[in-house]
């Protein structure tokens, strides 16, 4: 699937944004595959009294096996701001995440992954990184998932103990 967009994007009528994407998903045999790119460039909404231009551009894809249920995922995106946003860093980040969905209990599938990624922050001398694991249960007969996850934040910066760690457990309602 190939989409575009453009739009006249502020109030004085000389902004323009446009933006397009590419996605792809297929099975291939004992594989399923998906995988999508976009990129995004024009003016925001007003930040500090501007409207200026940004380049975004990312993409991610993932493979699973379908009869063990295994799976990896990559993602990579990349952000840049022009005029008066050329304040804020260029920022380059990755995640990668992996795991196993598996009808184990007869409610539904249960999915078990891991995730990991960073973050290349322009004039920064730290790496922050992004660690995680999580579970999630499907509750068909609902149309429910529940979860529970851990995700650490680091942002390594200069040795210091700069992390924070998120427990969230909650639950989806699919309609």
């Amino acid at each position: 699937k190939l989409s575009a967009a453009w739009a006249n994007a502020d109030l004085t009528g000389n902004g323009q944004t446009w933006d397009v994407a590419i996605r792809y998903a297929k099975n291939w045999g004992e594989f399923r595959v998906g995988a999508g790119a976009a990129w995004r460039q024009g003016v925001v909404v007003p930040l500090f009294g501007a409207t200026e231009d940004v380049k975004v551009w990312a993409g991610s894809a993932t493979i699973m096996h379908i009869p063990t249920g295994v799976f990896a995922t990559g993602a990579y995106g990349n952000f840049q701001g022009d005029g008066a946003l050329s304040f804020l860093p260029d920022l380059k980040g990755w995640q990668g995440q992996a795991g196993v969905e598996e009808k184990w209990l007869p409610v539904g599938r249960t999915t078990v992954y891991g995730t990991f990624g960073q973050l290349d922050v322009q004039g920064y001398s730290g790496t922050p990184r992004v660690m995680g694991l999580g579970v999630v249960q499907a509750w068909d007969s609902a149309a429910l998932d529940t979860y529970a996850t851990w995700t650490r934040y680091d942002l390594d910066s200069s040795g210091s103990e700069d992390t924070l760690d998120a427990f969230l457990v909650g639950a989806r309602i699919r309609f």
